[in-house]
């Protein structure tokens, strides 16, 4: 089970910048099935590309253009699969 402080690290560690920074930062929205992350510094088009967390594993999954934050988190179950999953950091592979 992934917590928010645990969700908020991994987005820092994917994105490579901290939520607060200016030019490239991100925000973290909970919803039931885990964590969407916002970043807002894709190549300068906020809202243009979308990462979640999965609550259950960790298991992340890269949105882009296609859907918007809002489809993402209301309707996850009917379009996780059109996410890209990196099961890199899906909580069986930590060591």
């Amino acid at each position: 089970m992934i917590t928010s402080e645990d969700a908020a690290l991994r987005a820092e560690l994917i994105l490579e910048f901290p939520a607060d920074d200016p030019d490239r930062g991100w925000e973290l929205k909970e919803f039931p099935e885990g964590w969407l992350v916002i970043w807002y510094g894709w190549q300068g088009h906020p809202d243009q590309f979308c990462i979640v967390i999965e609550r259950e594993t960790g298991l992340v999954r890269y949105f882009t253009t296609f859907m918007g934050p809002q489809a993402i988190i209301s309707r996850y179950e009917a379009v996780r699969e059109l996410g890209r999953a990196d099961d890199r950091w899906t909580v069986c592979n930590q060591g």
